[in-house]
């Protein structure tokens, strides 16, 4: 996996996480089948640019910790896994995340906006499949002036037949 950065990968992720922050409750037909998972649809030009997410919140208060975020918008149509954890985390860090125990991988925040702090990561088929096979997805991440870091499990059960509902 590899993480990569350009201007269209910022438009498309602020446009996702801007309709995140908007609508995290919006009714889809994916949500309709897997309440995990949801789908999420923005216009990038004419063209509908369409992801499959998955919001962790904190409770009491339904406070948003990170979204996690799958579709086919990488280069060429590949997957695209963006993460995006709440303003004030520790930058310099990155985020780390794994699937079942296994090594996890840490990758850099690209940006910050008003909808929270971004990675975005560029996926292989193989790496796509991994995640359509795991069971949980593990996503780590400090907070600034935190001295233990938040570990934060994204369940990946629905996420196959979701994706399904927005492949190209």
């Amino acid at each position: 996996m590899e993480a990569r950065l350009s201007s269209r990968t910022l438009l498309v992720g602020a446009l996702f996480c801007a309709l995140a922050v908007l609508s995290p409750g919006s009714p889809s037909a994916a949500a309709a089948e897997n309440p995990l998972w949801g789908r999420q649809c923005a216009k990038n030009g004419k063209k509908d640019v369409c992801a499959v997410q998955q919001f962790v919140t904190a409770q009491p208060g339904d406070r948003q910790l990170l979204l996690a975020q799958l579709g086919y918008h990488g280069p060429n149509g590949s997957p695209r896994l963006i993460l995006a954890a709440p303003l004030g985390v520790l930058l310099t860090k990155g985020v780390s995340f794994g699937i079942d125990g296994k090594k996890p991988l840490t990758v850099p925040f690209e940006t910050c906006n008003s909808g929270g702090c971004l990675s975005i990561i560029d996926m292989d088929k193989a790496a796509l499949d991994r995640f359509r096979k795991g069971n949980v997805l593990t996503v780590r991440y400090y907070l600034a002036g935190e001295e233990k870091p938040l570990d934060l499990p994204v369940k990946l059960e629905g996420l196959n037949a979701a994706l399904k509902s927005i492949a190209p």
